[in-house]
């Protein structure tokens, strides 16, 4: 753990697999663990259906470095939920993730 960083994330990369049919399934695998610093920005919930689904917008910060190479199509595990990113910002030494769950 570093400073603010208290949270050790999985960041996930996408791949994938053709099968026999012309089609494809979709797989992640473990791109890194690092430590990240996590804000919730906003959270909402609609009925679907008779059943309540939740979005929950979250901000990770971690480190900038030229090992990690994340894409929007990447995703976060972190305690056991998916958390889809749209958006990431870098600078010198650090990356800002949005993703939400």
């Amino acid at each position: 753990m570093i400073g603010k960083k208290k949270y050790y994330i999985q960041l996930l990369s996408p791949s994938v697999t053709s099968d026999s049919q012309g089609g494809g399934t979709l797989s992640y695998s473990s791109l890194a663990y690092v430590w990240a610093e996590k804000k919730e920005l906003s959270f909402s919930k609609e009925l679907v259906y008779a059943g309540i689904k939740y979005f929950v917008a979250v901000e990770f910060t971690i480190r900038n470095e030229s090992s990690i190479s994340i894409t929007a199509d990447c995703k976060i595990s972190y305690d056991s939920e998916d958390y889809y990113i749209y958006s990431i910002v870098k600078d010198d030494d650090k990356i800002k993730i949005l993703a939400y769950k």
